[in-house]
């Protein structure tokens, strides 16, 4: 797509002008000779100032000192991110975009990009393992397995087609399930043994005579169009 590899076969066509363009690559690599606000008045250079009234680099905790060569993983995953939120962006694309990012700033990043997003009306392409990420940003998805595309999910009318309940006694939990004549199906996630139900709202009161008995809900999660289609192809 951006011209850095020439296709054996076929075309890709984008729509938009290469100054549109903002990428966050899987590794990547920057000028490490600059330190932070040096790379901060670069971007603005290339691509105009920020348009939110935000400070960036106090919303990703960079010290403007900081040399790009001495920063962690992390922190450098932040300053890759950073050219998203310049000028205005018709077209995104991110590989593995959090990678390396704790659990409290990686909210605050996909809440900060999914905001971006929404006020310059940019699309965005993104390669992700993360399904949080996928469905927060993609209506339409393509799966891969082993470099080959196995599917194409649409979450445009995402809808739940169930729910997952996993629970800490799977049999004290069937016969209680069955005692109230709550359909169930046994099924096996990445997470272990689940059981898949249809009806939330019917599911509270034998819920309420397990933990009454000693059991423990550990989770309970709805099924999605994309978590299907996983759950699919790796049964």
């Amino acid at each position: 797509m951006l011209g850095l590899i020439r296709p054996t076969s076929g075309t890709i066509e984008l729509g938009v002008n290469k100054s549109e363009i903002r990428v966050v690559p899987d590794f990547p690599i920057l000028p490490k000779h600059l330190n932070v606000d040096q790379w901060y008045d670069t971007l603005e250079d290339l691509y105009g100032p920020v348009k939110r009234n935000i400070d960036l680099q106090t919303i990703m905790r960079l010290n403007g000192r900081w040399k790009l060569k001495d920063l962690s993983a992390g922190q450098t995953r932040l300053a890759a991110l950073m050219p998203i939120f310049f000028g205005r962006p018709q077209l995104i694309i991110m590989d593995e975009p959090t990678n390396f990012l704790d659990v409290v700033i990686r909210e605050r990043i996909l809440n900060l990009i999914k905001e971006q997003l929404v006020q310059t009306k940019s699309k965005v392409i993104i390669a992700s393992h993360r399904t949080d990420e996928i469905e927060l940003f993609a209506s339409e998805i393509i799966l891969q397995s082993r470099g080959k595309i196995v599917g194409n999910v649409s979450l445009k009318h995402d809808a739940s087609l169930g729910y997952h309940v996993r629970v800490n006694d799977f049999d004290t939990f069937e016969k209680v399930l069955k005692k109230h004549n709550m359909p169930f199906e046994q099924t096996t996630t990445l997470m272990g043994k689940t059981l898949k139900i249809n009806d939330l709202g019917r599911l509270w009161g034998p819920l309420n005579d397990f933990t009454a008995k000693g059991g423990i809900l550990f989770n309970l999660s709805a099924i999605g169009t994309l978590q299907s289609h996983i759950g699919d192809l790796s049964s």
